[in-house]
């Protein structure tokens, strides 16, 4: 699935700097100026880099030459929505076994970098894609694997059928 790109022309005359940081400078400016919320320059800190996140990594697809749907960008938005407004304008309560207790600064915090540790986590193995190990081949080849995906019994028993016929492995 392709997704077609914006049109550079109305950014190329804005200085590359500005597009780069202007938005998540601005959003998180905007929304800590806002917060009903006591919040620290580490969580302020934690959230512009959840609110970074998306949009550089949607400015790198943009400049670049692939045309797969930004998947990461997509994914580190939502996880900004979920975690960095309610930063700025959530009511700080707890929820399941402390419900309705209020959250320390501290717990936030740890949160926040649990969240980034996350992200960032997912942002580096965005765009892996495993490389098949020598044996999967015969055995696709024999029909039992198709593309990814694939029957662990179906595996296994064409596993134990391979040890077997090869003399390796023993009837049970």
């Amino acid at each position: 699935m392709t997704m077609e790109k914006p049109s550079e022309s109305t950014i190329e005359s804005i200085p590359k700097l500005a597009v780069l940081l202007l938005p998540p400078f601005g959003a998180t400016a905007l929304l800590w100026l806002t917060s009903p919320n006591e919040i620290s320059a580490w969580q302020g800190l934690a959230a512009l880099i959840l609110l970074g996140l998306p949009w550089w990594t949607f400015l790198k697809w943009r400049n670049s030459p692939q045309e797969e749907i930004p998947l990461f960008p997509m994914v580190a938005l939502v996880y900004s929505i979920y975690f960095a407004l309610p930063l700025f304008w959530g009511d700080r309560n707890g929820v399941g076994l402390g419900a309705g207790e209020p959250l320390s600064g501290g717990i936030i915090s740890r949160v926040l970098i649990m969240v980034l540790f996350g992200i960032l986590s997912l942002r580096s193995v965005d765009g892996y894609r495993p490389r098949t190990p020598s044996i999967f081949p015969m055995i696709r080849n024999a029909g039992i694997i198709s593309g990814r995906c694939w029957s662990s019994a179906a595996f296994s028993a064409s596993m134990r059928a391979l040890l077997i016929s090869s003399g390796k492995g023993g009837a049970r």
